[in-house]
């Protein structure tokens, strides 16, 4: 009888090692998951603090560029303002400049139009000064006439491009026996483009 309690208790003491040795490791197991849990939360932690300070950066250089913008875009507004104002003054310099032509061109053509040509020219005392300011007049009304003889001489060669360009198609449109009794300068509206340039000249 005591035998088999002895027994029966060395089989309970052998099941109850067992099981603390089972409970050791389960809680060495369950240890060292705490640990690596607690490792793992750590490393969460920290990156959950970098992406806090990266997303601060972001912030403070997104507040930088957007302030940037806007004042690119109130430069641009104002860079828009002065370019227009530029655009204006341009062409009312250019719609001067060319009236400056137009009556350059008509004081030289018609010099009794000048509210000047009626008064005396009055010498400065000095004949140096006074023959320097008639060259410059002479070769203001020379560049005038140059440039008046460059448009007439152009408006002549295009009529006489003109009436080449008709007379051979006159000459491709009919009989040879009609093209022999045409003649280009017998044309009332040919003798008119011919005569043309030279009472333009004559008017100068």
């Amino acid at each position: 009888m005591n035998r088999l309690c002895f027994q029966s208790m060395l089989a309970k003491q052998k099941s109850l090692l067992e099981t603390v040795d089972a409970l050791d490791q389960e809680c060495e197991e369950l240890q060292k998951q705490l640990g690596e849990r607690e490792e793992r939360h750590t490393d969460l932690q920290d990156q959950l603090r970098l992406m806090s300070e990266e997303k601060e950066q972001l912030l403070a250089q997104f507040a930088q560029q957007e302030a940037l913008c806007s004042e690119l875009q109130q430069e641009k507004q104002t860079l828009e303002t002065y370019v227009g104002e530029l655009k204006n003054t341009v062409a009312e310099l250019r719609e001067e400049a060319h009236d400056l032509r137009q009556r350059e061109r008509l004081l030289v053509a018609f010099p009794e139009l000048s509210p000047l040509a009626q008064v005396q020219p009055q010498s400065t005392g000095n004949v140096v000064l006074d023959m320097e300011q008639q060259l410059q007049a002479n070769c203001v009304r020379i560049r005038v006439l140059e440039q008046e003889n460059s448009t007439l001489h152009g408006s002549l060669e295009r009529l006489r491009e003109r009436a080449q360009h008709n007379a051979t198609t006159v000459r491709q449109e009919t009989s040879p026996e009609r093209t022999q009794s045409l003649s280009l300068p017998s044309t009332p509206a040919e003798q008119k483009q011919t005569h043309m340039p030279q009472t333009q000249k004559s008017r100068l």
